[in-house]
């Protein structure tokens, strides 16, 4: 059981010894087999999002298998640091075609903040950046030609040292596109209603996308494409403890 600033374990079974471990990255993070876990004895407190894993054994019993949860904390204030609502011009996303996407990795400054976006194009694609006039979906990445059609883009920044509890990101695909969002920070995968990747929507509304988790470092935002259809971003929030 969490409250929201420290968890306890508790057992059916009388006199059983429960053991456990904890990790701030992920469940996945707690390799099973459990080594060297901790056994427990009273509430453990914790300042930040934790996963836990725990089993019990007793003498003349069978130990118990593994169970897990995961205990978000609740008794800090994150609170939103950063925020950006992209114009045109960001990203040099105000020229059809964009010549300077053939120079390498663009990059645009924020709040002082210094992102940097890289993208994967086909052989030969003709490297196409724009803004979406027609409804506001921010800058638009390749189109819905075959032979403009971006593979995935990635943008990313080093600039936070604080703890990140969340990402928001707006972005979108064409209408009957198929592209994925993923996002991490320093190699840290954070995750959308438990999932690691989101599929982005198809619709001509701007679209947000809620990741959480808690980590510091390089931030990356990747969407992968899956169709011959434009992708779209429009805007970043970031939130840390």
């Amino acid at each position: 059981a969490s409250n929201g600033t420290s968890f306890s374990i508790t057992c059916a079974t009388d006199g059983a010894t429960i053991y456990y471990k904890t990790s701030t990255v992920s469940l996945e993070d707690i390799a099973e087999p459990l080594v060297n876990p901790s056994a427990f004895s009273e509430a453990v407190s914790y300042d930040a999002t934790t996963y836990v894993k725990a089993y019990a054994v007793k003498e003349g019993y069978t130990s118990s298998a593994i169970v897990s949860q995961t205990c978000t904390y609740s008794g800090g204030s994150s609170s939103v640091s950063y925020s950006w609502s992209l114009v045109s011009g960001d990203l040099g996303a105000d020229k059809s075609p964009e010549t300077s996407v053939t120079k390498g990795v663009l990059s645009s400054t924020n709040a002082g903040i210094l992102w940097s976006l890289d993208y994967s194009w086909p052989t030969n694609a003709q490297k196409r950046m724009l803004w979406d006039n027609n409804n506001n979906r921010g800058v638009q990445i390749g189109t819905g030609n075959a032979a403009e059609k971006c593979n995935s883009v990635s943008l990313t920044t080093s600039a936070f040292t604080e703890n990140v509890t969340k990402i928001v990101v707006g972005a979108n695909t064409a209408s009957q596109g198929n592209a994925t969002l993923s996002v991490s920070v320093n190699g840290v995968v954070f995750k959308s209603d438990n999932n690691t990747s989101v599929s982005l929507n198809t619709t001509t509304t701007p679209t947000t996308y809620e990741f959480t988790g808690s980590a510091s470092g390089t931030i990356v935002i990747t969407i992968t494409n899956n169709a011959n259809k434009a992708l779209y971003i429009k805007s970043i929030e970031i939130n840390k403890d």
